[in-house]
Formats: C-alpha cells, structure tokens, sequence
C-alpha cells in the first residue's frame, strides 16, 4: 500500500544511518553533533519518500474529483477519511524510522515521546506538501 513500502524503507534507511554512526554510542560531548546529524537524517529519508507519492495523490485527486461530482461522497468525509487513515500511519512510520536510533545507537529514552511527536510532526508536514504538490498540477509530470 501507500505505507507499508515506506515503513519498510525508513526502517531499513534507518538501520543503515543508525549502523553508519555506531561510533556515536558515547554520549559525550565530542558526540552532539554527530547524533544531531543522525537524528536529520531520521528525518530526511523518510520525509523524501513523500515526493514518491506525488503521482499517486494526483491520480487520487482526480478520482476524488470525479466520485464527489457524481455524489458517492462529500469533501468533509473524504477529509476525515483522510485524516483518520493518514495520522496513525505516519505515527507508525515515525516509530519505524526512529526504533533504529533508540535500538542501535542508543538514544535517550527520556524525551523519546516528544522526539516521536516531532518526527511524526514533520513527516505530516511532508505528507501535507506532497498532497499539495498532486493537486496544484494537472499532471503530475
């Protein structure tokens, strides 16, 4: 589906970032920016797999804009659906993307909830920007 391929590659891009910067385990001070630069790239990786998704949400929109001509359903519902599918599947890529660094690296488990709700924050932001990007474009080419 939408998800499931990106789950699998930000758990894989991640278990790479996270093996790349094995050397970072010390929390020491020597070790800041090199575990900053690893938490960008938790970001980054699966944050760029939304650009993949671009051409799907354009062909979405299309048939969207069909069904809601026809009556099948209202804009509100389409949202909500939207909604209702979108947040816990981007908590969950979240989660994938981040279990390398906690499980490989050794990340504080302190602030691990709001470094997840952050991850999960720009990955909806992400997802916000490719959805745009489908619709504001005849074709997505």
């Amino acid at each position: 589906t939408l998800y499931s391929a990106r789950w699998v590659f930000a758990l894989l891009a991640c278990f790479v970032f996270a093996y790349t910067y094995l050397g970072v385990v010390d929390r020491t001070q020597a070790q800041v920016i090199p575990r900053i630069y690893l938490l960008v790239w938790s970001f980054g990786g699966p944050a760029f797999m939304s650009v993949v998704v671009i051409a799907m949400y354009n062909l979405d929109f299309h048939v969207y804009v069909k069904e809601v001509r026809n009556g099948l359903y209202s804009p509100a519902a389409y949202m909500l659906a939207q909604m209702a599918m979108m947040v816990p599947c981007l908590l969950a890529l979240s989660l994938f993307a981040l279990a390398p660094l906690y499980a490989i690296v050794g990340y504080s488990w302190e602030g691990a909830f709001g470094i997840w709700m952050a991850h999960a924050a720009i990955m909806l932001f992400a997802e916000c920007l490719a959805q745009l990007m489908g619709v504001c474009f005849k074709h997505f080419l």
